[in-house]
């Protein structure tokens, strides 16, 4: 699975496709404090950069991969933990 909710957290791993991006702004917007965890994220698509982006999320653990680490702390520094 390429996105797993937990409480308050939701995993991304794999390819995160722009079919994920309504569900997964859903269920930011039914939940608190989230974080992000994106540690064995491959491929995310913008769709749901721009999500993470205008959620404010708190970024747990970024990529493993340095591109996609480098683009996405590029865009989401500012939700850093």
């Amino acid at each position: 699975m390429s996105v797993e909710y937990r409480s308050n957290q939701v995993l991304l791993s794999g390819v995160v496709g722009v079919e994920q991006a309504e569900s997964i702004l859903d269920w930011l917007q039914q939940t608190e404090n989230v974080k992000v965890d994106m540690s064995a994220l491959e491929h995310l698509h913008t769709a749901n950069v721009q999500v993470l982006a205008a959620a404010k999320v708190r970024v747990s653990a970024w990529p493993q991969d340095m591109q996609l680490n480098k683009f996405l702390q590029s865009i989401l520094t500012n939700n850093c933990q």
